[in-house]
């Protein structure tokens, strides 16, 4: 039977080239188009990039912090660290908002997942919020400060 592929996937998979792109689609904002480019250049890892300045100056703002901040991002948290970070959150909306808001914490936490790579949480306010269009943005700047 082939893989994927209709025939051996070990061939593609043991290309050098594939490998470099599947590790640096890992960095947080760099996607595959972007990660090609980046072989072609000679870059096979993050390590790489980051060493290459002429070639880090290409990449936007977004994909420079995904390089920056690359293995504190790729770090699991446990459900305990999410839960503590959904916390803050609920005690910063608190803080900001007369009307109900409602907090989920949504992505791989509320799939049950025991480990999670970031923490979405959905904001609800209430229709009768005066504020409502503004609750992400101000809960944002709290947690900013």
């Amino acid at each position: 039977m082939g893989g994927v592929w209709g025939g051996d996937d070990s061939i593609l998979l043991g290309n050098p080239d594939v490998s470099a792109v599947g590790k640096l689609i890992k960095i947080w904002g760099v996607g595959v188009k972007t990660a090609a480019q980046l072989v072609l250049w000679g870059v096979r890892d993050v390590d790489g990039l980051k060493a290459d300045k002429e070639i880090m100056e290409t990449l936007n703002p977004q994909q420079r912090v995904g390089v920056a901040r690359y293995y504190d991002l790729i770090e699991k948290m446990s459900r305990d660290e999410v839960e503590e970070i959904a916390g803050e959150v609920k005690k910063a909306v608190r803080k900001i908002c007369r009307w109900e808001v409602k907090i989920v914490v949504c992505g791989s936490y509320r799939r049950g997942k025991s480990e999670s790579g970031d923490v979405d949480i959905l904001l609800l306010p209430s229709s009768k919020d005066p504020n409502k269009d503004n609750v992400a943005i101000e809960v944002r700047g709290r947690l900013r400060a």
